[in-house]
């Protein structure tokens, strides 16, 4: 959705204390810490499903490395080459990035040819969004495939560890001018919560001072398929609030939830074993002002 990266920005601001770009930042330093990797020119770094290429471009400022950025949304990749050309026009750019569309699970088909990279990145939770276990161990056999020896993969993610401080977020939301607000939705013959099932609970975010804002609604889950494990699935819809209330649906996903701990112990880990990775280890980092929300990464070696 051309929406997506809107919403994102609301959504860090209102459940993480953070603008989009701070969180960014913490999260591509975080991934570097946890590599643990030592860069010198000439060096290659991939980041996938990398959206605006916030991460993309932290890294690549932090280190001599050139950054591949890829990302399957058309609509993000153009939004992510217009910050760069902003960028190059400042004169103040380290490091290459370059900048071009790629399924993070058939990643091959969008990276040169022999290209071997010394870190694989993929930050914010994205690799649960593939459809399968069997399209996830796949993308990652591919990861070890084009890391050089040594080379490390870390997928990051963020859980909430603890309940929210309900002051300490209030104060967040009201000096980032955001509102969280649960709504019982109407469904489509009402004037809320139109792609929701009426009577549903939501929690609507909003920017308080244009508007807009968005929803999450539930999706009835597909069947789980018999020799896929005990890993929580689950799927959501994401709607999109126009300033004067008009709703336009984003649609909807199915994720498989392997960026969570459990998630990571019952089924992510087994697979970097199975593919080959080694030295697989959890990492973590608390995110938001009240430590409620963690970073974590997962950090595996080729």
């Amino acid at each position: 959705s051309q929406r997506y990266q809107r919403t994102a920005e609301i959504e860090s601001k209102a459940f993480h204390g953070l603008p989009y770009e701070e969180r960014a930042e913490q999260e591509a330093d975080f991934m570097l810490r946890s590599a643990g990797t030592e860069f010198k020119p000439g060096d290659k770094i991939l980041d996938l499903a990398s959206g605006i290429a916030e991460h993309a471009h932290v890294m690549r400022t932090r280190t001599d490395a050139d950054v591949d950025a890829r990302e399957i949304s058309a609509t993000l990749v153009a939004q992510a080459k217009f910050k760069e050309t902003i960028r190059q026009q400042s004169g103040k750019i380290r490091g290459k990035l370059d900048i071009a569309l790629g399924d993070m699970g058939r990643i091959r088909e969008s990276v040169e040819q022999g290209a071997k990279y010394k870190l694989i990145t993929i930050g914010g939770s994205s690799f649960m969004y593939l459809s399968t276990e069997a399209d996830h161990e796949k993308a990652l056999a591919d990861y070890l495939e084009l890391l050089e020896p040594g080379g490390k993969l870390v997928l990051q993610f963020r859980e909430r560890v603890t309940p929210s401080d309900e002051a300490e977020r209030a104060e967040w939301c009201r000096k980032f001018g955001v509102q969280i607000a649960n709504k019982r939705a109407e469904g489509a013959s009402g004037h809320f919560g139109l792609f929701a099932e009426s009577g549903e609970n939501v929690t609507v975010l909003t920017d308080t001072e244009t508007g807009d804002g968005f929803y999450f609604y539930n999706v009835d889950t597909p069947p789980i398929p018999q020799d896929e494990g005990n890993i929580h699935r689950h799927s959501f819809g994401r709607a999109y609030i126009q300033p004067d209330g008009a709703e336009e649906d984003m649609g909807s996903t199915h994720i498989i939830d392997l960026m969570s701990r459990e998630g990571f112990e019952k089924g992510l880990k087994p697979m970097l074993d199975r593919v080959g990775f080694k030295n697989i280890h959890l990492e973590e980092q608390p995110l938001s002002p009240d430590g409620a929300w963690h970073m974590f990464a997962v950090v595996a070696e080729k």
